[in-house]
């Protein structure tokens, strides 16, 4: 939860993310064509909305008001046991994405758990009650098994942001000389030269008509 007062840029970040990601739930969910799939993407549209509504911190007292904190975490924490037994029943590659998804909502169900201790330990502060060991002690562990849910998040970010830049990569048009269609030349057949009977037949021609040789000659 954060103000754009205190932390603006990250206030404005977040808020694009997950408004991102909230569109992007809703237009899969909206495509889904088996129950599974609707389900799948339902979750994933609930965990970004309330996503979404932790970045502004009014927005998410008012969510908890009426959904509490623990309702939440209860209600991811089934959602990352559904991914999980679709894991359990896909074999091969498929498996892996699933695992991914369970551990996703994992995440979300520990970050909730973290937000519960906290407030919890920011409520006795305010009763003007000093913090329990046991309660500072289990806001310590939470902290220490977050780190395994920020690193898997951060490694399937990363192979999956090369897994869509290989292709894109690989679809870079290159400059290829383009290739001309082949140019076919008629086959005709060339006369042959007219022979010399024909030219002299053209020359005698020439003299006037019905004009014996002989008599042309004399004159």
């Amino acid at each position: 939860m954060f103000t754009f007062a205190a932390t603006p840029v990250m206030y404005v970040g977040l808020f694009v993310l997950f408004a991102w990601c909230t569109l992007w739930s809703a237009v899969e969910l909206i495509r889904s064509t088996t129950p599974q799939h609707r389900v799948s993407n339902a979750l994933h549209l609930v965990m970004s909305v309330v996503m979404l509504a932790m970045v502004p911190r009014s927005t998410y007292a008012a969510l908890s008001a009426v959904v509490p904190v623990g309702v939440q975490a209860g209600f991811f924490l089934l959602a990352a046991l559904w991914f999980v037994a679709l894991a359990v029943r896909t074999a091969g590659p498929g498996r892996g994405h699933f695992i991914g998804h369970a551990l996703m909502f994992a995440a979300m169900t520990w970050h909730l758990v973290g937000m519960m201790v906290k407030m919890a330990q920011m409520a006795g502060h305010g009763m003007g009650e000093h913090a329990a060991p046991g309660m500072t002690g289990s806001v310590d562990v939470i902290a220490w098994v977050g780190l395994p849910f920020m690193a898997a998040l951060a490694w399937m970010g990363c192979a999956s942001l090369v897994a869509w830049v290989r292709p894109v990569a690989g679809r870079v048009p290159t400059v290829r000389r383009p290739r001309l269609p082949r140019c076919t030349l008629p086959t005709t057949t060339v006369p042959p030269w007219p022979p010399r009977q024909a030219a002299t037949s053209r020359v005698r021609s020439v003299q006037p008509p019905n004009v014996p040789t002989t008599q042309w000659v004399r004159r």
